[in-house]
């Protein structure tokens, strides 16, 4: 199977049987997971020390600090937003785009995926359910002008103007195959 999907990194889109790309849907469901650090922390047996957990746990030996605390900052999962051109000049692309992002949302939960050609459409819920087939057929309904021209600078100042700056893409990486 490793040299298959070696193979198939290598091709064009464009060239790909239906079976090759449900293939390549199925490795994209095991991606790594990207993490950053939370402003939270937990306890570890090696970091940082813990100055508060210690000085609460002296009070039970007489105010001596006899068993030292440590911590360590939590990890938390990283979002992962995808921006997708379905325009005219990427129709090639886009099919083998959108399997690989039904294939990370039904994986995990904090992927986003909008599609753009002369609008932005969120098309995350319509990836999140059914086989890779009926969540394309739903995603190409929902968003109208695909195939279409590009507007893609006025796509992505939408974008951030809707749900960048200070909303859903704050700390996430935003993807723009």
């Amino acid at each position: 199977m490793a040299g298959y999907v070696e193979l198939l990194r290598k091709k064009s889109f464009a060239e790909c049987t239906e079976d090759e790309l449900h293939a390549l849907s199925a490795a994209g469901a095991h991606l790594p997971v990207a993490t950053r650090r939370s402003r939270r922390y937990r306890a570890a047996r090696k970091g940082s020390p813990d100055f508060q957990r210690t000085l609460r746990a002296s009070f039970r030996t007489g105010a001596e600090p006899v068993h030292r605390t440590w911590r360590v900052r939590k990890c938390r999962p990283r979002k992962v937003i995808l921006l997708l051109d379905v325009s005219g000049s990427m129709a090639v692309y886009s099919r083998a785009l959108l399997f690989f992002a039904h294939a990370g949302v039904r994986a995990r939960r904090r992927w986003e995926v909008f599609c753009f050609a002369t609008r932005l459409t969120r098309v995350t819920r319509e990836l999140a359910q059914g086989t890779p087939d009926e969540a394309l057929r739903r995603a190409s309904d929902e968003v109208v002008d695909w195939a279409g021209g590009t507007r893609i600078g006025e796509s992505l100042k939408r974008f951030l103007d809707g749900y960048g700056h200070g909303g859903l893409a704050r700390g996430a990486w935003v993807v723009c195959p």
